[in-house]
């Protein structure tokens, strides 16, 4: 798929310093398609590289790609632990 192909043509270490604004990365433990704790090291990194330290990760336990938890047939976007998320992100300072 091209949208692929230019995703992994893509460098974040030419954006992500230059990102000022509050941050915030949620990651599911099972998650398939992308290794969560290499991922918010170098979010993290890439981050304070241009200055920014407003930085916040969850970790969501048992959850996939989806935020959805693994071993349920409901893929609900509104689950609870997706919600809570929303609301600290609603309280990030801008």
């Amino acid at each position: 798929m091209p949208n692929q192909i230019a995703l992994y043509k893509w460098d974040p270490t030419l954006y992500f310093p230059k990102i000022r604004c509050p941050v915030m990365a949620v990651f599911g433990t099972l998650d398939e398609q992308i290794e969560y704790s290499g991922s918010l090291i170098n979010i993290e990194t890439l981050l304070k590289m241009g200055g920014n330290t407003n930085f916040t990760s969850h970790v969501l336990e048992g959850y996939n790609h989806v935020l959805s938890p693994v071993g349920t047939t409901v893929n609900d976007p509104l689950n609870d632990v997706v919600k809570e998320v929303v609301k600290c992100a609603i309280r990030l300072p801008m």
